[in-house]
This record gives C-alpha cells, sequence and structure tokens, in this order.
C-alpha cells in the first residue's frame, strides 16, 4: 500500500523473514516498500510468495505469516487499494561487472473474468473480514482466459513441434555468427550438424486407429514467434494505358501449414493501393476469402436460449456436399451454420490452379502507385486468436500504368515544360516517399521507355548534360520509367533554357524531343 507516510506502509511477509530487518521495518520506513537496494534484494532473494491481496484482511499467523494491518486498512487492501509489486527471478550464475543477463517476461492479461455481476457487491466488498464469503467471491471468477493467454505466452516463447537447434552461441548477441563464437555442440563432434529431431513432447488426441498428434511444449530452445500469417503471393504486373494487371500465384500461401495449429488455416487474399507505401496508408481495393461456414450450438443454459459459436475452424463449402449447401440459418436448432467473412470466393480471380489475377483501371498514367496482395488466415478459434494477415510491404510494387516503349509508340516526357514554381511534390512526382524535399529530388519523368535503353540530354549547342542508362532491372522508379533529376554530368543544377533529349533503346527504339525548364 503507498501512501505519504512510509509508516502505513504494508505488504504480507513470513515472521521469520520479518525478524531479519532491523527494527521490524525496511530502512526505508514502513513495511511495504523495501528499500534501499539491500532490502530489496532481500525481498528478491528469500524465496516468498505472498498469499493473494483479497485474502489480506484474514488472520495468518498461523501458518506463520506476520499480523495483518489495523482492519480499515486490511478491507482497503482486499478491495484492490494502490498496490505494488516486486518480482524475483533465478537464481543466475555470478555476473560479472560490465556484464548484462537476458530475462524473458510474459505479462499475462485476459477477459471475462467477471461473470457474475453482483459478485464483488455481495461476497467481497464489505466481507473481507470473513474466509467463506471471499472464498465464494473467487470461486465465481473465471480464470480460463488467463490460462489460455499463458500457455499461448509459453509457446510463443518455445514453439511446440518444432525443432529449434541454435547453431551458435551468439557471443556478441547481434543475432548472426560471427568468426570466434562457439557452436553449440549438440553431437559431441565439435561442430553443428543441424536440428537433433527433438521437438518437444506431444499427445495423441482423437481416433485411436488414425490419431492427430497434439504438441503442447516445445524443444527447450526458445523461438519468441507467434504464429504467422500465411506466406504473402509473389506478386507480378503488366501496364496499359491507365491500367495495371496484378497476377500472382497462390500455391505456398494457400499449402502452407501453420506452425502453431499445425493446420492449413489460410482464408483469403486482399488487394491494396497507396500512393506512398508507408504501412497504415494503403486503400483496401478488394477482398476474396474462401467460401466457409462457422459451426453454431443453441446455448440452452441462459434465458432466453441464444446461439453460440463451436471453438473450431470454419468447415469449407466442399465439406457439405452431401447437403448440397449448409441449410438455412434457424435460431431454435440445436446447430447452425453462419458464413465466416464475406464468403465473396476466389473464383472470380482465378485464372489456373491457385493463380489469380486482379485488374485495376482509371490510373493516372503520369503518377507512380503501390500495389500489394496480401493473404490472411482465419485465425485459431480455440484460443480465440483473430485472424491474421501478411505485411503489406511484403511483395508492395511501384507501378505505373503506361505502356511500354514500342507499344506505346512513344516515350511520355513530363512536366513538360518543368516550372520552377510548380507543386510536383504534391502531385507525387518529387519526394515520393516524403523524406523531405531536396534539390536532388527534382523529377522530369520519362515512362514508357524500352527494357533498356539511353536516354542523353544536350544543349541546344550540342553539348552534352546527362546520360541516364535505364534498365527495368534496375531502374530506382518502375519497369518502364526512369528521371532526370535537373543535375548535370558535372553535379551541377542546369540552368532555365530548352534542352534536347533522345532515346536510343533495344529494337531501334529511337525518339527525340525538347524539354523547357523555367526557372
Amino acid at each position: 500500500i503507498s501512501n505519504t507516510d512510509a509508516n502505513l506502509d504494508w505488504g504480507p511477509m513470513k515472521l521469520a523473514n520479518l525478524y531479519q530487518l532491523p527494527g521490524g521495518h525496511y530502512p526505508s520506513g514502513g513495511l511495504g516498500t523495501p528499500g534501499p537496494d539491500w532490502s530489496k534484494y532481500f525481498v528478491m532473494s528469500n524465496g516468498e510468495f505472498d498469499y493473494d491481496q483479497i485474502w489480506t484482511n484474514q488472520d495468518w499467523t498461523g501458518e506463520g505469516w506476520m499480523q495483518s494491518p489495523p482492519a480499515d486498512r486490511a478491507a482497503d487492501l482486499a478491495n484492490g487499494y494502490d498496490t505494488r509489486y516486486l518480482f524475483s527471478f533465478g537464481p543466475f550464475p555470478t555476473i560479472n561487472s560490465g556484464e548484462t543477463l537476458k530475462l524473458t517476461i510474459a505479462y499475462i492479461c485476459g477477459e471475462n473474468l467477471h461473470v457474475i455481476p453482483s459478485n464483488y457487491a455481495d461476497n467481497l466488498r464489505d466481507n473481507t473480514d470473513d474466509p467463506g464469503a471471499v472464498q465464494t467471491y473467487y470461486d465465481n471468477l473465471d480464470f480460463r482466459d488467463f490460462a489460455t493467454n499463458s500457455q499461448w505466452a509459453d509457446w510463443v516463447y518455445d514453439n511446440p513441434g518444432v525443432d529449434t537447434q541454435e547453431p551458435y552461441t551468439d557471443e556478441n548477441d547481434n543475432g548472426q555468427y560471427d568468426p570466434g563464437e562457439p557452436f553449440r555442440d549438440y553431437d559431441g563432434n565439435g561442430s553443428w550438424t543441424g536440428p537433433d529431431g527433438y521437438r518437444g513432447e506431444y499427445r495423441l488426441v482423437g481416433d485411436s486407429l488414425n490419431p492427430d498428434t497434439f504438441w503442447y511444449k516445445g524443444d527447450g530452445v526458445p523461438d519468441f514467434a507467434g504464429p504467422p500469417p500465411p506466406p504473402s503471393p509473389r506478386l507480378t504486373f503488366t501496364t496499359s494505358p491507365g491500367v495495371v494487371d496484378l497476377a500472382w500465384n497462390g500455391e505456398k500461401s494457400e499449402t502452407t501449414e501453420d506452425n502453431f495449429s499445425h493446420e492449413v488455416d489460410f482464408e483469403g487474399y486482399r488487394i491494396y493501393m497507396s500512393r506512398t507505401g508507408r504501412l497504415g496508408e494503403y486503400t483496401l481495393l478488394g477482398d476474396f476469402d474462401v467460401i466457409d461456414y462457422d459451426s453454431t450450438y443453441l446455448d440452452s443454459t441462459v434465458s432466453p436460449p441464444v446461439q453460440k459459436l463451436w471453438k473450431e475452424p470454419p468447415r469449407r463449402l466442399e465439406a457439405f456436399a452431401d447437403l448440397g449447401y449448409p441449410p438455412d440459418f434457424d435460431p431454435d436448432t440445436s446447430q447452425n451454420w453462419v458464413p465466416y467473412g464475406w464468403n465473396s470466393g476466389l473464383g472470380s480471380l482465378a485464372t489456373g490452379d491457385m493463380t489469380y489475377s486482379y485488374t485495376v483501371s482509371g490510373l493516372s498514367e503520369s503518377v507512380g502507385m503501390y500495389f500489394a496482395v496480401t493473404a490472411y488466415d482465419f485465425g485459431n478459434p480455440v484460443t480465440n486468436l483473430s485472424s491474421l494477415e501478411s505485411s503489406q510491404t511484403i511483395n508492395a510494387k511501384y507501378v505505373y500504368a503506361i505502356a511500354r516503349g514500342a507499344e506505346a509508340g512513344e516515350v511520355a516526357v513530363y512536366p513538360n515544360p518543368y516550372k520552377i514554381t510548380g507543386n510536383y511534390a504534391q502531385m507525387g512526382y518529387e519526394d515520393p516517399d516524403r523524406s523531405g524535399w531536396t534539390e536532388f529530388d527534382r523529377r522530369i519523368m520519362f515512362s514508357g521507355l524500352p527494357s533498356t535503353c539511353s536516354i542523353r540530354i544536350f544543349t541546344l549547342d550540342g553539348d552534352l548534360v546527362r546520360q541516364i542508362n535505364h534498365d527495368d532491372a534496375t531502374t530506382p522508379d518502375a519497369p518502364g520509367v526512369n528521371h532526370w533529376d535537373l543535375i548535370s554530368r558535372n553535379t551541377q543544377a542546369v540552368v532555365s533554357g530548352i534542352y534536347i533529349y533522345s532515346i536510343e533503346g533495344e529494337g531501334g527504339f529511337h525518339q527525340l524531343g525538347k524539354i523547357a525548364i523555367i526557372k
């Protein structure tokens, strides 16, 4: 209990430990806030685990504990008054000066702890000195969600069913092997030869003739990895004036097993577009998911009875082959099927077996856009884990909706004329990543370029100002797109005037034109 008067501080303590404190209290005064450091170490190292706070206003002296504080303060504490905690970890080997020690802490939260609205008022608030009432209050709490979350914290720390052998000791603590760092010699032969085949502990559940393997404990080597979303599909694209056609292969997304549930939990794809490519700045263009259904049951333990979801994965449409289609929802029947997600299906995207395409039209030819396709799963109904989605940045592509080279007939050059007063950053030409405009962010764009070509810029007198060698494989912009930053080959900003550009590319492509720069 925290108070302005340290003498009013209080915390439970075994009498055997209390007798070791000079004067029967901490040097800082009171018995609730240990200080200085030696008394904190004393509390952390004495092996004591305090009883639950709701039991503070009880007589614990018969079990070796010190007397509770006066009844009014004890009642406040039992009702959750301002409380501080001191946690201990160890023991550990001696830690020398300058060394560090890694600790892993899981902070567990949970919901639905209070399931009876009147429980606190009826049993605890004014009855903290009544052991029976306090026990009734405790028995009416539901800790199942805390237990589930604790289990998941343990699984994230050490993934069950995953053989995670560490090949080296990582003494430099940089997440990679450095010369001189010793290998973890699991095989005793002076080298690391790979995983040892131990994946943790498991149970066989279900049909005794064809049981499922349920992994519940890891191999003892930390993973620090949560359940992953499905892998992102590999994204490609083609363009035409104002149109971008996206295409991807979804085999990995749709067949990769989740390393927590050990199920293939793919649910669908989402298509995004963005001006900046930054996370949180993507617009959803489409959401397409497989057709599947959640199972519900009629809960008759409440009045009136209500339909609740079973904690099991959604069932695909093909699983209803015998029925033809999930039966209509009937709130009075013992089991129903409700759509999971949009149930839009993947058919409108499909171009083959797990191959897809999506067309975006009405785009500006002069402004590049980022496109991304993510994959997401249906989560884990057993643990209330919500759906997980791959990151938009994994396969994002920066694309101009233009025709290419000879197909387009000519390369588009813009802005032309280039005006020093033009607000081109706002239009998306300059400083496209919004990192802060500089003189080197000026842009005259060339779009519709052949896949390889040379762009030469001359003065009217024929002096070469700049040469830009374009290659789709290395372009800083996008395939078919490159830019001139208005800097000469001598790294000087060019002056106002008329310039000649010449583009020569594969297949005999050639284009000649003028650029005006107005400063």
